[in-house]
């Protein structure tokens, strides 16, 4: 980030979090990256509470956010360091929760927006409308992460196929909002 502040933030699909195996996959991942902000998506639960929050986090990631699961799927949770960050949710809505992270130590502002995109292409359309319209001027550090069910070109496929369309809508969005790619830091948790 710029003016030498880093900020480590997990994004991950967890694909479900109601389980001790999760938990505890979560929780060392966690610990292991470091991380002041954790961004899971595909939580597939419908509500989050200190308690609950307790069971895969460390202690010192304890103010929350979510976004909750539609039936057996969706939901999203970003969660963050309080001694570090002040935090305030800006927006939520089904393919998104923003959170504006002000820095207690300097008073720097960014915001972390924590995304999963629909599975299906009939909904990726309004999805990707939604992302072109996103206001991003207003933000002066921004991070958009999670998974948005799209991929920018055949190689990022595991199998042959994909709609080319859909990439090339995924790029221009891409393209639109100045995003930057950031690398991944391994396959298993990105």
């Amino acid at each position: 980030m710029n003016n030498n502040r880093h900020i480590k933030i997990l994004f991950w699909n967890i694909r479900g979090i109601n389980s001790h195996k999760k938990w505890d996959a979560i929780r060392d991942k966690t610990i292991e990256s470091a991380c002041q902000v954790l961004c899971l998506q595909e939580t597939k639960r419908e509500n989050f509470d200190p308690y609950y929050l307790k069971k895969f986090c460390p202690k010192n990631l304890d103010s929350f956010a979510f976004a909750p699961s539609i039936g057996s799927s969706r939901g999203l949770l970003t969660v963050w360091n309080s001694r570090l960050f002040d935090g305030r949710v800006v927006q939520n809505n089904s393919y998104s929760v923003t959170v504006n992270l002000l820095g207690r130590f300097d008073n720097k502002s960014i915001h972390v927006t924590n995304i999963y995109g629909p599975s299906q292409s009939a909904q990726k359309l309004p999805f990707i409308t939604w992302l072109m319209n996103l206001d991003t001027d207003n933000y002066q550090t921004w991070v958009l992460g999670g998974d948005f069910n799209l991929i920018r070109n055949p190689e990022n496929r595991n199998k042959p196929g994909g709609d080319l369309g859909e990439m090339n809508l995924f790029n221009e969005m891409i393209s639109d909002l100045d995003l930057v790619e950031i690398p991944f830091s391994g396959r298993n948790y990105t």
